[in-house]
């Protein structure tokens, strides 16, 4: 009905449900970007406090023929650090969120043109 009287009012409606769309890329991606942030440097300090510990381990148990004479083929693991592939993934989803704000601003100024 609004349509009739107003013919850009679907066009706004559109432009303002994307502009609401953008904000909640925006924050999800900072968000997101946030918590790999934490996880990743929580993984990494549980990485180095695991060495920690097996550097001791191994100490302890240098006597009697080291950890792995104790537990066996299990001793020889390695704990794999993507921490810098969660490093550019952040990157990645940070510079998203940008683009959606930036996006959502140049939205904005258009909406404005066209009133």
């Amino acid at each position: 009905m609004l349509g009739a009287l107003l013919p850009n009012y679907g066009v706004m409606c559109a432009l303002d449900q994307i502009a609401i769309l953008s904000q909640a890329v925006s924050t999800l991606a900072s968000d997101t970007s946030a918590a790999l942030a934490l996880v990743n440097k929580e993984m990494s300090e549980i990485c180095l406090y695991a060495m920690q510990n097996r550097m001791a381990l191994d100490y302890v148990l240098a006597a009697t023929g080291g950890v792995c004479k104790v537990i066996g083929p299990e001793c020889c693991i390695t704990i794999d650090d993507f921490s810098g592939s969660i490093t550019n993934i952040t990157k990645e989803i940070n510079q998203t969120g940008h683009d959606a704000r930036v996006w959502k601003v140049n939205l904005a100024h258009s909406a404005k043109l066209a009133k």
